[in-house]
Parts: C-alpha cells; sequence; structure tokens
C-alpha cells in the first residue's frame, strides 16, 4: 500500500506528451536525486531528496540557427562509463553531461522531405550503444568510443509510423510506434538486426518496457499486456492482458527488483501492478492513486525496488509523490 508523500514544485508546468518525466537515478545511491519534465523548449530539473540541490530550467535550442526545439523526452543513463542527460527533440539528438551544462554530442536524426517537420524520440542505451528513434519510423545506433567521442554505428527504416517507445536489456531492443508495431532487435555491436515483431493491436503503443525475458507494452486503448519473446526460436507470446486504464496511457514504468509496473493515464489515475511469474504468469492490480482534475502524462519508480514513485501532470507545476507505508 502506497500513501501520498511529499509535493514537488516545477518552474514551469508539464507539457502534454507522453512519458514526460525522467529520473537521475545515481548507481551508487540506488535512488533518485533528481527529476526532469519537459515544457515546450524547456527541462525542469528539481531535487527529490537534496534540497540543498538548486531548482533549475535547461533550454534546448539549434545553436546555429538560434530557433527553439520542441522537446520530445530527456533521460538519464550511463553510456559506456559516463553518466550522461540525453534529449530528444525537433532539432534532433543532444547528450549533455550528467547536469545539463555542456552539450558533448547532437545529431539532427533527419529523415523525409525537407518541407515536412522531423523530431526525435524513443531512446535507450545499453553498454556503450545509444538507439535512438525519430517521427520518420527510423532507429540509429550510435556507439562512445573509449576516447569519450560519439560515432554513428547504424540506421534501420522499419517503422511506418513515429517512434514512440524503445527500451533494452543487453543486446535485445524492442521499438514501437504511432500504429501500434511492435519491433524485436538484436544489436550485435555493428548493427541492428530485426528478429521478431509483436501482434498490432490498432492502437498507438505508447511505452514499453524489458523486464528479465518479459515484454510489457502500454497502449492508447487503456491496456497492458506482456509477453514472452524467444529470439533462439523466433517467438513470441502474450502471457497477460489488463484493462488497466479506461483512457489513453501515457506511461509506463518497471521497478526491476519487485517486477512492479507502473503506468499512468488520461483517466487521472495512477496504478501500481505486480507480475508474478509462474505457470501461469499474471498481473495483480496493487495500489491505484486517483489526482483530481488531471492529465497524467509522466511516471517513474524512484528506486529499483519501487517503494516510491512520483507523477507529472499536465498543465500542472506540482509532482506528486508517493511513498510504501511501513
Amino acid at each position: 500500500m502506497y500513501v501520498k508523500d511529499k509535493i514537488l514544485l516545477l518552474s514551469t508546468t508539464a507539457s502534454a506528451i507522453p512519458n514526460n518525466l525522467a529520473v537521475n537515478i545515481m548507481k551508487r545511491k540506488k535512488t533518485a536525486d533528481c527529476l526532469a519534465v519537459i515544457h515546450q523548449s524547456f527541462i525542469n530539473i528539481v531535487p527529490v531528496k537534496d534540497y540543498e540541490m538548486e531548482t533549475r530550467n535547461i533550454s534546448c535550442t539549434d545553436t546555429q540557427l538560434k530557433n527553439r526545439a520542441v522537446i520530445t523526452q530527456v533521460m538519464w543513463c550511463m553510456l559506456g562509463n559516463e553518466h550522461i542527460l540525453i534529449t530528444t527533440s525537433t532539432i534532433g539528438l543532444q547528450i549533455f553531461d550528467c547536469e545539463g551544462l555542456t552539450c558533448k554530442f547532437s545529431h539532427p536524426c533527419y529523415d523525409g522531405p525537407e518541407n515536412k517537420e522531423c523530431f526525435a524520440r524513443g531512446l535507450t542505451t545499453t553498454g556503450d550503444f545509444l538507439c535512438v528513434g525519430n517521427s520518420a519510423g527510423c532507429i540509429r545506433v550510435f556507439v562512445m568510443l573509449e576516447d569519450g567521442e560519439i560515432a554513428f554505428v547504424d540506421r534501420k527504416l522499419r517503422h511506418r509510423e513515429a517512434v514512440t517507445d524503445l527500451a533494452s536489456n543487453g543486446n535485445q531492443v524492442v521499438s514501437a510506434d504511432e500504429s501500434g508495431c511492435v519491433y524485436l532487435w538484436t544489436l550485435t555491436g555493428e548493427e541492428l538486426i530485426q528478429w521478431g515483431e509483436l501482434p498490432i493491436y490498432e492502437w498507438s503503443c505508447t511505452s514499453v518496457k524489458i523486464w528479465q525475458d518479459l515484454i510489457v507494452t502500454a497502449y492508447g486503448s487503456g491496456h497492458i499486456r506482456l509477453f514472452s519473446a524467444n529470439r533462439d526460436t523466433s517467438s513470441v507470446a502474450l502471457l497477460v492482458e489488463v484493462g488497466a486504464h479506461a483512457r489513453w496511457i501515457n506511461s509506463l514504468d518497471i521497478a526491476p527488483d519487485q517486477g512492479l509496473i507502473l503506468t499512468v493515464s488520461e483517466d487521472t489515475f495512477a496504478k501500481v501492478w505486480q507480475i508474478k511469474k509462474g505457470e501461469p504468469t499474471i498481473i495483480i492490480h496493487d495500489f491505484s492513486a486517483h489526482i483530481k482534475d488531471s492529465v497524467l502524462v509522466g511516471g517513474k519508480f524512484l528506486n529499483s525496488e519501487g517503494s516510491e514513485f512520483c507523477v507529472s501532470s499536465y498543465d500542472s507545476k506540482i509532482i506528486h509523490c508517493f511513498t510504501k507505508s511501513p
């Protein structure tokens, strides 16, 4: 059972984009020390526990054209041995230092006709490799070299609609798009090779995660689905389907140590679910929180055990935090 904890205050409101909340979990602490929420061309960074840390904004601009970008995703992660902050936007991919002070690398990630706007969206890292999606349905792979430089590795155009989310576990990568297509890939180190795909359910797949040998997907229909996937036999099986929400699911997160799922939706509810592996594997509803008059656009666990989580709401400066009761 979770209870309401503190409320965090952003300097600007959250934009109406899916997966609009990221947390910076330091390995040595195993818990989030700050979070990020997107407002148009700005990233709000707010401390979670270290109240001596200042709240700040990072602006995303095209340094040559001086145009403000519309940010689509932000993520803290390890790439190689470096802890970095990555953004995707209408000007492509940007990689910053962990504090967001210095831009270390940028790439337009552009595909398509010149008169059509293109944006990057969808991020995942595995080891030294970074995968980035875009609105043309293309996925690019970059690698961090030993000297810290970023190099291009591969480009695959498989999706026919805009990429919504990416996830990875080891050398296995999953990509999802606005039409509901979800493709399964293996990253060899030299290229991205597709080996399978999930069934299509006629709704946008808004968020995807990999937990152990399972794939968890969330959809605009309000459903979450759990799949098993076997690369050796190229087989995919639907294990569980849950009508989790009455409206569009905007974000899904996993607490890997406990197999907990967090979903947030336009229906004003944040819900926690428990994966129980066995014969059969099931998903159990664990907790619901109603955030009155809110369109929830982001949700993240604050640690790998899933004992705390927070959610963001469209057009609101408030971040609601929850913690497990003793």
